[in-house]
């Protein structure tokens, strides 16, 4: 997917705030982390779908901050300010009642001009209009039919603010 390409190498070099929900080993912090050279890299995760090995290795991770919690819980989302983050991926469950929430939840959280992307939409045809219902405007990259090997929850959605 070159969306990520296109949107990310010309803020390479800017400090920004960018957070990552579901951080399985944290290969995609230390991607962050090593690709923006100046900007904070957080992830949360609740731990449900890791084992204390990958508990370790995410621990081990030098330059990134992790929160350990539920993603939806006051206690996580008090640790961010409105208007904070310049980006914040979803990567989390994949459910759609997850996404959803995250929406609704966190994008106060995103900075004017920020971002925030829904990784991996589950069945997003039949589940498109309760994105819609949201009433925030977004973009739609579907490489569903793209890609040999492509898997059918290959959407993002982008929430611009």
């Amino acid at each position: 997917n070159s969306f990520y390409s296109d949107e990310f190498t010309p803020i390479r070099k800017q400090k920004l705030n960018i957070v990552e929900i579901g951080i399985h080993r944290g290969n995609s912090l230390i991607l962050f982390r090593d690709w923006f050279l100046h900007s904070n890299i957080t992830g949360i995760d609740d731990k449900s779908e890791m084992n204390n090995y990958d508990v370790r290795v995410v621990n081990k991770i030098e330059g990134i901050s992790v929160i350990w919690g539920d993603t939806y819980s006051e206690d996580v989302l008090e640790q961010f300010e409105n208007e904070s983050i310049d980006y914040l991926i979803e990567d989390g469950s994949h459910k759609i009642e997850h996404q959803l929430k995250c929406i609704e939840l966190w994008f106060s959280k995103i900075k004017k001009g920020g971002t925030l992307i829904i990784e991996d939409i589950q069945n997003f045809d039949e589940n498109e209009s309760k994105f819609d219902e949201l009433g925030i405007p977004y973009d739609i990259i579907d490489t569903r039919d793209n890609r040999p090997m492509a898997r059918k929850d290959d959407v993002l959605l982008i929430f611009r603010k």
